[in-house]
């Protein structure tokens, strides 16, 4: 019996590492010439299964922060685009830090 195994992984960082031809080949080897226990080759393919999922996990984990801080930009672009509205909204010490930032420029 031989299997085929390629796996790519991904880290959170978006590096991605593909397990080298010659472990998929070993493997591969080591499954079909029966050296290798069934039981074995199943804990490996799940080792490489978690790693996946943790590293799309990551991926996924970092979209989502990239998303929220997008949208604070845009809300903070979108505030400038009309600052007197800002200034009439913005409690008393908001206001005051609103001078401030305005005036020490001056």
């Amino acid at each position: 019996m031989r299997m085929l195994v390629s796996v790519t992984c991904v880290s959170p960082t978006g590096r991605s590492s593909t397990s080298s031809p010659q472990q998929e080949e070993r493997l591969i080897d080591l499954a079909s010439d029966g050296e290798l226990a069934p039981e074995k080759i199943r804990a490996r393919l799940r080792k490489i299964q978690v790693e996946r999922t943790r590293a799309q996990q990551g991926l996924d984990d970092t979209g989502d922060q990239l998303e929220l801080g997008a949208r604070k930009l845009q809300q903070y672009l979108d505030l400038r685009d009309n600052p007197q509205a800002l200034y009439l909204r913005a409690p008393e010490n908001g206001r005051r830090d609103l001078n401030t930032a305005s005036f020490s420029k001056l």
